[in-house]
């Protein structure tokens, strides 16, 4: 189903000063956005993460599909299938299950409520640069290294890469929380959700909004009124989108060109009050039209202050379809630096740390 009814963009809400919420077995760290179940640490989605969360600081009531849709997917149109797979997932992560329903139980006709007994602790202490995931310190040092050439206007991409997509978005997240240090350097996270690729320039039109740039709206709104079902690459200056012209819907010809040089023009304009970081997360997921923005802009980043770090995990780049076919092209882009989170030992509280493999980097990231 697609919802036309529009609400208004619903804060997560912190209860009191816990960030730790236990219940069921289950333990739910918000600060370090981890749960544990069992005493093991248990790989969670992004957003059905932030769907677990949201029912536990509002469990005193029925939450709505509509307000869970507007706070957890910020407010697109969603299918149910979508948030079926989350509240399915959800309650797989937890221990539950639809017919059980002990700790997410639906409400037909209104919505989900949390009903697990809880209790709530006291976090853990966070420095103000944010604790980096277990044996993540030489990835961060890496994107850090990466945000200081930005800062002197040498800007590019990383992609972020690992096997689930939990672990690369801790990782993302950490390091945006550390950018936002820097006075001349504006940070901003931005999310690709599964099921809106049918939405054009998505993550680009929410970081628009973000930036408060009536340029950068308009640029993106232009292009997605737009459509198409061809391109020639000889005047796009896209090499290797002219194929996937169908699919893409992106305007013809010069068109296409002078509405991409708007939009990079505008967040260069952006850039130069202070260096801009753009954390994506879940570019696997995006749309295939922001996918080509992002194609064309990897060819003007290494002379602005931009960096653009966005997480992928490792499965969106050896598909078969197009939105995989273009991640590998973008990726071979000299501009376009890879690190892979390796894989880390799970360490028991006070117990040895085994020292991961160092993470794989991309000769971009070596300059």
């Amino acid at each position: 189903m697609r919802r036309t009814r529009r609400f208004p963009l619903v804060e997560v809400k912190r209860t009191g000063n816990a960030a730790r919420h236990v219940f069921a077995g289950c333990a739910i760290d918000v600060a370090r956005r981890s749960l544990e179940r069992g005493g093991e640490l248990v790989e969670v989605e992004p957003r059905v993460f932030d769907f677990l969360v949201f029912l536990i600081e509002h469990r005193d009531r029925v939450v709505s599909t509509e307000e869970l849709v507007d706070a957890i997917w910020e407010g697109a149109a969603v299918t149910l299938s979508s948030l079926s797979r989350a509240v399915y997932k959800a309650r797989l992560a937890v221990g539950d299950d639809g017919e059980a329903q002990r700790i997410i139980r639906t409400v037909h006709g209104r919505g989900f409520r949390f009903v697990a007994g809880m209790s709530c602790q006291e976090p853990a202490a966070v420095d103000s640069g944010g604790t980096p995931p277990v044996g993540r310190d030489p990835e961060l040092a890496q994107l850090e290294e990466a945000l200081r050439r930005a800062r002197q206007g040498r800007g590019g991409i990383v992609f972020l890469t690992g096997s689930t997509e939990s672990a690369t978005s801790r990782q993302a997240q950490t390091f945006a929380s550390r950018a936002r240090v820097h006075a001349d350097t504006s940070a901003h996270r931005v999310r690709c959700f599964e099921g809106l690729d049918v939405v054009p320039y998505w993550p680009w039109r929410r970081l628009a909004g973000a930036l408060a740039s009536d340029h950068l709206v308009a640029a993106f709104e232009a292009l997605a009124s737009e459509s198409t079902t061809t391109i020639r690459p000889v005047d796009s200056g896209l090499p290797g989108i002219a194929t996937a012209a169908p699919a893409l819907g992106l305007p013809t010809g010069r068109a296409c060109l002078r509405l991409f040089e708007s939009a990079m023009e505008a967040l260069a304009d952006e850039a130069r009050q202070r260096s801009l970081l753009v954390v994506v997360e879940g570019l696997h997921w995006a749309d295939l039209p922001s996918l080509a923005f992002l194609r064309f802009l990897a060819g003007f980043l290494p002379a602005l202050p931009i960096l653009i770090v966005a997480t992928v995990r490792d499965a969106g780049l050896t598909g078969d379809g197009e939105r995989s076919r273009l991640l590998v092209e973008l990726g071979s882009d000299p501009g376009v630096g890879t690190i892979a989170l390796a894989p880390v030992s799970k360490t028991p509280p006070g117990g040895p740390l085994d020292a991961p493999p160092p993470p794989r980097a991309s000769a971009s990231l070596a300059r």
